[in-house]
């Protein structure tokens, strides 16, 4: 972020902000994912849940934050405060990590460590899975990248500081859902509340994204999608345990989100480039929400797959 306030032109932002910043998300999210599994078994869901909202929760606060600060001290020095706001921050979250390993993994038994297991491609419930991830992040991401140009563009004399109300408002929404569905995997199975968020998320875009008339309609939207549609990103890790085990799972959480990769890198401009050609906004949200249906459907292989019976808790 240091390097990206500096930036003069357009190829240089998409090195540091897209590039760089984006591998060091990728070290650092599978091993955040993975740590809550290793302390906790009954209520994995739910604290998993927590630990992933804290990214919801800065989401929120940070697009309220930065848009008051760019109208008052511009790009460069934004990012400068931003860059030693998060220096701080993960400076104190990399002193609270205690890492609990397995009792037969390399740590214990000196084993040499399996990087990359070969035999997950080799099980139709991996893929499963993976596709299910695939699917869903290129309904996940639209919403939160273009809810801002969409109230722009259907209430352009709205007061432009509402304009990132709704962004915010999805964020703060996501923090909530991620807890609370991760409360009710514990319950109903993670298997079964991946489908129903993932689903539902799907179902709102489709049904009342497409009719968002009204800053109102499009606040509810937010909060609708939000709560359901980010809960899926705190849950891979969760049904990475229970179908696969907890034994190595940072390095199968890694390889789940690798399949986040293409929905992260062209979901959002594939939706950009189906709103220029279609001229309207119906095609590509149609395209968002059915790509998260169909993330919701693929996963039901691996959840009948495992528990064939329709009400059991998996």
């Amino acid at each position: 972020m240091i390097t990206a306030a500096f930036c003069t032109e357009l190829w240089q932002f998409f090195l540091t902000q897209g590039i760089l910043q984006g591998l060091c998300i990728g070290l650092i999210l599978p091993v955040a994912m993975a740590f809550p599994s290793q302390w906790f078994r009954k209520k994995r869901g739910l604290v998993t849940g927590i630990v992933i909202a804290g990214s919801s929760f800065g989401g929120g606060a940070s697009s309220l934050i930065a848009q008051q600060m760019l109208s008052r001290l511009g790009l460069r020095y934004t990012l400068v405060f931003f860059a030693f706001y998060h220096l701080f921050l993960m400076t104190c979250a990399v002193f609270m990590l205690k890492n609990r390993p397995h009792p037969l993994s390399a740590c214990y038994t000196k084993a040499k460590i399996v990087w990359f297991d070969t035999t997950l491609f080799r099980k139709p419930i991996f893929w499963s899975v993976a596709m299910a991830v695939f699917f869903t992040v290129f309904g996940y991401l639209p919403p939160y990248f273009y809810i801002q140009l969409y109230t722009m563009d259907k209430l352009p004399d709205l007061d432009p500081s509402l304009y990132a109300v709704p962004a915010a408002v999805m964020n703060f929404s996501a923090a909530c859902g991620r807890t609370a569905i991760g409360m009710l995997a514990d319950r109903i199975g993670v298997c079964n509340a991946f489908f129903l968020a993932v689903f539902f998320s799907g179902c709102m875009q489709l049904l009342l994204w497409n009719f968002a008339n009204s800053f109102a309609v499009i606040i509810v939207f937010s909060i609708l999608v939000g709560f359901s549609g980010a809960a899926f990103l705190s849950m891979t890790s969760v049904i990475g345990g229970k179908l696969f085990g907890v034994k190595n799972l940072a390095t199968l959480s890694g390889v789940l989100m690798m399949f986040n990769m293409p929905g992260n890198a062209a979901g959002s401009p594939l939706v950009g480039a189906i709103f220029s050609a279609s001229g309207g906004w119906h095609a590509p949200i149609c395209f968002s929400g059915l790509s998260a249906v169909i993330g919701a459907v693929t996963i039901l292989y691996a959840r009948f797959k495992k528990e064939p019976r329709i009400f059991a808790i998996y």
